[in-house]
C-alpha cells in the first residue's frame, strides 16, 4: 500500500485548512493508503483536525531533515 506523509505545523494556517481535507481523503482511501501526519509539536487542537490518521511528533526535526522539508504543509506520497 502507499504511504502519504504530510508535514504540518501547529501555527500554520494553511495546514489547519488542509488537515480536514487530508483526513477526508484518508477515510476514502483507507484500504490502499496509510496516512501519517508529522508535526514538530503535537497538540490536541491540531490532532483533532485530522483524527483518523496516524500522527508523529518530530521534536528534533530528524524526519523534516530526512525529507528536506523547507515549509509547511509539505506532502509526500511514497509507493
Amino acid at each position: 500500500s502507499k504511504q502519504v506523509i504530510n508535514f504540518v505545523a501547529p501555527n500554520c494556517s494553511f495546514c489547519k485548512e488542509q488537515l480536514p481535507i487530508v483526513d477526508k481523503v484518508a477515510i476514502e482511501r483507507a484500504s490502499s493508503h496509510r496516512f501519517i501526519q508529522v508535526s514538530p509539536k503535537l497538540s490536541p487542537e491540531i490532532v483533532e483536525l485530522s483524527p483518523t490518521v496516524d500522527w508523529i511528533e518530530d521534536k528534533d526535526g530528524k524526519l523534516r531533515t530526512l525529507f528536506k522539508v523547507s515549509g509547511y504543509p509539505t506532502l509526500f506520497i511514497i509507493d
